[in-house]
């Protein structure tokens, strides 16, 4: 179970660096005008997003089942 725990805490380095990538190549689409390059970097956010909210329910479902 320790490795269930340290897996999911560590989603949340992994989603917040995959918001911050994506969140630059929204800026550098922009800066030329690059459609495809910002839906890139939308999708890019949205997964990490998710991402971080799955490691969050998954601690949360190991508190309810150990506690």
């Amino acid at each position: 179970m320790i490795f269930w725990v340290l897996f999911l805490i560590t989603m949340f380095p992994c989603g917040t660096l995959g918001i911050l990538s994506g969140y630059i190549l929204i800026l550098k689409a922009k800066k030329i005008k690059s459609e495809f390059g910002f839906s890139i970097g939308l999708f890019i956010i949205l997964c990490s997003i998710g991402y971080c909210f799955i490691g969050t329910a998954g601690l949360m479902l190991i508190y309810i089942v150990t506690s």
